[in-house]
Formats: C-alpha cells, structure tokens, sequence
C-alpha cells in the first residue's frame, strides 16, 4: 500500500534544428510505503518514506532514417535520497549510459548497434536493490529481474540486416553481458551471458512503431526464453 508524487523538468540545449541536442534533466519525487504483513516473513523490504532528487546530462547525436539509426547518444544522472520533510532514507546512486548505432551496409541497411550501461549505489529505499538484470529490456536469456544488487555492468550488441525487397524487417543476432552485484562482493569478472536472434518490424504509418521477437539462450542456464515487444530495447 502506498502512494508517490513526480515532477520533472527536461531542457533542450540546440543552436539549431535537428536531433544533435545537449540535454539536462531534473526530477523530485515522494514516496511512501506501507507494508501490511499478513502472513509469512517480511524479508528485506520495510515500510517507509523517500524524497529522491535526480538531476543528469547527456547529448542525442542520433540521426533518424526511415528504417533506421545512425550516431549515439550518452549520458549520466546523480540520484540523491534526501533523508528531510519526514522522508527516512539517505543514498547516492550515479547511472551512466553510451549508445551507438554504426551503419555498415547501405543497400542492405545493415547496423551494428551497441548500448553500454553502468551504475553504482550506496543504498536504495524499502530495502529495494538498486540495479537488476534479466529479461527482454536488459539481458536476454536470463528470467525477469533475477538477479539483482548495488552495482551494475551492462553490454548489449546487435547486428541487424534488413532483406533486400522488404527493408521495414531486419533479423537480428545479439550478445548481452552484464554483471549485478552487491557493493561489499565486487565481482567484476563473473558475467552472466546471454546470445540469441531476433526480428524486427519497423511499421511506418500516422504513428511509427516498432515489433520485436527476440529468441535467446543464457549460456549459464542454458534455458531459452521468447521475447515480445512494441519497442526496440535500445
């Protein structure tokens, strides 16, 4: 039982048109938690009030085709809980991000797109995790959120090849490695792995939209999941 209040504010930075903009970004937002036990054991997570200031910065150097992307865009935030006005919970979480989209091929608008994202966090209120992987939006191959901690490193790497006659449909082939781990058990070199294929099906019409099915396999499971979406993952 709870309940939560945002406000946000984005500024564009441009000396002209286009999609070649800096960008800052400033957020507030409350949240209160009640946690009504009924049965069973609380676990780590409490009950609980949070008043969390994030402020960030990044630049969008991406150009927009018809059927795809070229360019890259990055960006950093710094998050702060600020332990005031009755809120119960103090921390520091910095996330930063870097995407690219390489074009290879013209006549077969053939891409080479890659997104890395990294994060750290002292804490996190309700007894939450800061960063968590697993599933179509992260790392594919590996169950919804499974795995999660207080440090994140992430890689996605996708080759796209459009066919030559229909080029809104492109398959895919991916790789995603990351790492999520508490702050106290620094284990950068242990990575979860996830390979797999995919399709994508750019519709372009009053409203572009873009369909996506993605088959991948983690090679520590060696368990294969199916992927659904309305959106590209990066």
């Amino acid at each position: 039982i709870g309940n939560a209040f945002e406000i946000g504010l984005l500024r564009r930075r441009s000396k002209g048109a286009g999609t070649k903009d800096w960008l800052s970004w400033y957020r507030l937002r409350y949240e209160h938690r009640r946690i009504e036990l009924t049965e069973g054991e609380l676990g780590p997570f409490e009950s609980g009030r949070n008043l969390e200031l994030a402020v960030g910065i990044g630049r969008n150097q991406v150009n927009l085709e018809k059927y795809r992307r070229r360019g890259h865009v990055y960006g950093t935030s710094l998050s702060l809980g600020l332990d005031t006005l009755g809120a119960d919970y103090r921390y520091q979480r910095i996330d930063a991000f870097y995407r690219g989209y390489r074009p290879i091929e013209a006549s077969t608008l053939t891409n080479v797109n890659y997104n890395v994202e990294l994060g750290y966090s002292n804490g996190e209120p309700f007894g939450d995790r800061a960063f968590s992987i697993g599933g179509g939006e992260s790392l594919r191959g590996l169950e919804q959120r499974s795995v999660d901690g207080d440090v994140k490193l992430l890689l996605n790497l996708e080759y796209l090849k459009a066919l030559a006659d229909h080029p809104s449909v492109r398959f895919a082939g991916f790789w995603d490695v990351a790492n999520v781990f508490p702050r106290w058990d620094f284990k950068p070199v242990h990575t979860e792995n996830g390979i797999g294929v995919g399709l994508r099906w750019k519709i372009v019409s009053f409203v572009q939209v873009d369909l996506r099915v993605d088959y991948a396999v983690s090679l520590s499971e060696k368990k294969g999941y199916t992927y659904f979406a309305t959106n590209l993952n990066f």
